[in-house]
């Protein structure tokens, strides 16, 4: 490419490097990817799934190898945490029915303790009026006596044996429950982490895919390169180079002029001007026709003189740019503005007269 080439819309212009674009495409993919499976397998603990049910983000590239790794990956981790969980819980369990069998005996010790004491009760009442009477040794009836005492003792000792028994079982299930919630609370703040994560990473992934996108820069109109400032392969282009301009073949010119705040009243939408090309030789390029398409709402003040001015734009009308067909019109060329304010004409003059394309004044409509 070079200056001076006609080229057409779409176009590829300029070819950068992907080498650094790719490699942070790739990168953030990785994340975005990940992170996005962590959400599926978060989701699936939460509510506590056997299987991760991946986004269908995901299920449509799982055959690119680097996807099925981070799959795997989130699925081996799923199933090792579920069975950590599932192990930890079973021990719990496992204690608690340990407990229960013991609960169990000491309440079937409980109710023979009951029975024995009382019969034995009834033994110490029948046994009562023949001791006091002298028919019965009283060493016999003491000997029951103690047999009560005792019996009724092991029942105490029983009852407080099953409630430090239910008390371990309680405790057993709180701590159960204690360790499910835990899970949970685990598992939320890491689900709304990944989730922000992943927005975050999709967000920088798009804003990358674009940066690759850009890497090719394609002409925007059918038109003529115009200062071309990249002449190297594998030259350095910085943020905010200007490489080079496309002047449209057929685009309608504007005109960016100064216009004296004394001759505001007299000028307005609409009204035609006189252009004029001093760049051109003006024995072969006559003043061209235009048309008065904008004026600032308020006067504008130059910074480096401190003079008053009203932003105005002229349009070329298409019979003007029948005119300047065989003229190269290029960004920043000096136009002269002069406005026809009816019976005579005015000197609209430019204090820095420019002629700009696109996003600079030179516009196609």
């Amino acid at each position: 490419m070079s200056e001076g080439e006609k080229v057409k819309a779409g176009q590829v212009l300029v070819k950068l490097s992907q080498t650094q674009a790719q490699a942070q495409v790739d990168s953030l993919r990785d994340q975005y990817y990940t992170t996005l499976a962590s959400v599926g397998r978060l989701l699936a603990e939460r509510d506590g799934h056997e299987n991760v049910t991946f986004s269908p983000v995901l299920k449509a590239v799982q055959n690119d190898p680097r996807v099925a790794e981070i799959l795997a990956l989130q699925q081996q981790l799923f199933t090792s945490r579920r069975q950590g969980l599932k192990s930890e819980i079973d021990g719990y369990k496992q204690s608690m029915d340990g407990i229960r069998f013991q609960l169990k005996g000491s309440k079937d010790s409980l109710v023979n303790k009951r029975i024995q004491l009382s019969t034995l009760r009834e033994q110490m009442n029948s046994m009562k009026s023949l001791a006091a009477d002298g028919y019965l040794p009283r060493n016999r009836y003491l000997e029951i006596q103690r047999q009560f005492a005792e019996v009724n003792g092991g029942i105490d000792e029983t009852l407080g044996r099953i409630g430090q028994l239910e008390k371990q079982l309680l405790e057993s299930q709180q701590k159960i429950d204690q360790r499910l919630a835990d899970y949970q609370r685990e598992v939320r703040t890491q689900l709304a982490q990944s989730q922000m994560d992943t927005s975050e990473y999709r967000n920088k992934l798009q804003m990358a895919d674009f940066d690759l996108g850009n890497t090719e820069i394609t002409a925007p109109v059918t038109g003529t390169v115009v200062g071309l400032n990249i002449f190297t392969q594998g030259g350095v282009v910085a943020a905010g180079d200007h490489l080079l301009d496309v002047v449209p073949s057929q685009a309608t010119l504007v005109v960016d002029a100064r216009l004296k705040v004394d001759l505001i009243d007299k000028v307005y939408n609409g009204l035609p001007v006189d252009l004029m090309f001093t760049a051109f030789n003006q024995n072969k390029t006559p003043k061209i026709p235009g048309t008065v398409t904008l004026i600032s709402a308020d006067r504008l003040v130059d910074k480096a003189n401190g003079e008053p001015y009203y932003q105005m734009q002229a349009t070329v009308t298409p019979e003007g740019m029948k005119l300047l067909n065989t003229e190269e019109i290029r960004p920043g060329m000096p136009v002269e503005v002069f406005v026809k304010t009816g019976s005579r004409s005015l000197l609209s003059y430019l204090f820095k007269p420019i002629l700009d394309r696109a996003h600079t004044s030179l516009t196609e409509e």
